[in-house]
């Protein structure tokens, strides 16, 4: 009966709730798996059901080879997650929950985000990684070294924050930051970063849902120089002029003075 109530036809969910279509790729490392069994299931917000709700293959031939679809998929705006899709493939299986993002217009519809699942990597918890820039957008953005980078869960009724921390990590030379095995759900990211002897605070919220999450912080509050190129030194032992020949500019001029032709020979 589960089934029968979530494959109705679009008509019938449609005068009870809106419907979505879920998408994804199924790899085992790098490398597109064709011919995966890919399966939806419920999700009470703590636990999978039991049974399938449908089941489809990924693509075993070009274009999209590794790729799955799920049409007509009702879901509840009242829920984070409504689904967990399950692939599966020889001895590999992998799990992700199914994050729709609600419109936020009356002219939006809501969307299902792509998810990516990979045989070969853990499941429930994803790698997290991000970077902190400063407020020189677009290719002039620098990282931030240094900055602590503290998460908290989020409540996922009502996106508060809940206590205790998370994870926490520290940004490199390049801005850049990784926290590893963080369960799937909702969190707040909050970036502290002193610069020039001021503190600067910047929370980030996202969401947790397949194997891999990437963040961007950006502290428009901060704005870095961009760092002078350093000029390339010359070789060591360098005399100067063409090839590092000690005057083999004026060499030539005198021969092109001379209207004789220079001619480089290989032996």
């Amino acid at each position: 009966m589960v089934a029968i109530a979530f494959f109705v036809t679009p008509v019938c969910m449609a005068q009870s709730s809106s419907l979505v279509t879920i998408n994804g790729y199924v790899y085992s490392g790098a490398l597109p798996m064709g011919g995966a069994k890919v399966q939806i299931y419920s999700w009470d917000g703590k636990n999978m059901g039991n049974t399938p709700l449908k089941t489809v293959t990924t693509k075993d031939s070009s274009p999209g080879v590794g790729s799955f679809t799920f049409t007509n998929v009702p879901y509840d705006s009242s829920k984070t997650f409504n689904y967990v899709v399950m692939a599966s493939k020889n001895d590999g299986t992998a799990y992700a929950l199914v994050h729709i993002v609600p419109p936020e217009t009356s002219t939006e519809t809501a969307k299902a985000e792509p998810i990516y699942l990979d045989l070969a990597m853990d499941s429930w918890v994803t790698d997290l990684t991000g970077t902190v820039q400063s407020g020189n957008l677009l290719a002039n953005a620098i990282g931030i070294q240094k900055a602590n980078v503290t998460i908290y869960e989020r409540n996922q009724t009502d996106g508060s924050v809940l206590p205790g921390i998370k994870a926490s990590a520290v940004t490199d030379s390049n801005g850049k930051f990784e926290v590893k095995n963080l369960p799937y759900g909702l969190y707040e990211a909050v970036v502290t970063a002193n610069v020039n002897n001021n503190n600067y605070i910047k929370k980030v919220d996202f969401t947790t849902y397949q194997q891999e999450t990437h963040i961007n912080a950006i502290m428009s509050q901060i704005m870095l120089a961009t760092p002078t190129p350093t000029p390339a030194a010359k070789p060591s032992g360098s005399g100067g002029g063409l090839f590092g020949i000690p005057g083999f500019e004026a060499v030539l001029a005198l021969v092109a003075l001379s209207g004789t032709a220079l001619f480089l020979r290989k032996r």
